[in-house]
């Protein structure tokens, strides 16, 4: 009498994607960009199967802001544009990364990650005020126009502005501000990409009754969503 063992396997290997506190392990059908930094992002695969081994582990970076489906993903693992090595982001860029995991019976299985965005450009200010009289002075309240935007390069990726903040300094004296508040909050938690505020466009007034000295300063505070 003979024996012979074998193993069937029709069962999808499993596995995650991690990014510090976050894990992923199924394809999402729509992408959300709350993941931001200003730090190099490094995105890693684990692999599990329960029958048999498995074989290999692929990735690949796509910077749309749309969510890939398994469709797209195999037409571009054809395509040659999976690679071994897992991703580590150090300049500026929107991204999702996607891992194919293929065990020793051939089952395939994609997961992906959420949509991240890797930003470690700051943000550009403009500060204008109304022009003063013919001698330079002026002499009653100034309007002041105040113009953020995180878009230095055209059609480069953002993570967005999060908050904007002023004060007037009156004679160099930075902690007893005249005149402070904030000029803009972002405060959506899971925000597709088109949701992400590149530019702002604002006005303050800075007061005569407060500022009358000849060494007004307007001092605008910008931090974006990757913390810059």
């Amino acid at each position: 009498t003979d024996t012979y063992q074998f193993a069937i396997d029709t069962t999808a290997p499993t596995g995650k994607i991690t990014y510090a506190e976050n894990v992923w392990e199924e394809l999402l059908d729509k992408l959300t960009f709350g993941i931001w930094s200003s730090n190099s992002m490094t995105v890693t695969a684990e692999k599990s199967d329960i029958t048999s081994p498995t074989k290999t582990i692929q990735y690949y970076k796509s910077n749309t802001a749309a969510a890939m489906s398994e469709a797209e993903l195999e037409a571009a693992f054809k395509a040659g544009k999976f690679v071994e090595q897992a991703y580590t982001i150090d300049a500026d860029q929107k991204f999702a990364v996607y891992a194919r995991i293929v065990d020793y019976a051939g089952n395939v299985t994609y997961i992906g990650t959420n949509g991240m965005v890797f930003d470690n450009t700051e943000s550009s200010i403009t500060i204008t005020p109304e022009s003063p009289n013919s001698n330079g002075f002026y002499n009653k309240d100034v309007k002041v126009q105040i113009a953020v935007s995180e878009i230095l390069t055209e059609g480069a990726d953002y993570s967005g502005i999060k908050t904007i903040d002023y004060k007037v300094v009156k004679n160099g004296d930075y902690d007893h501000p005249t005149q402070s508040g904030n000029l803009y909050t972002f405060n959506i938690q899971k925000p597709t990409y088109e949701q992400l505020v590149p530019t702002w466009n604002g006005e303050i007034t800075v007061e005569k009754g407060k500022n009358n000295a000849d060494d007004i300063k307007v001092v605008v505070t910008v931090v974006d969503n990757a913390v810059r």
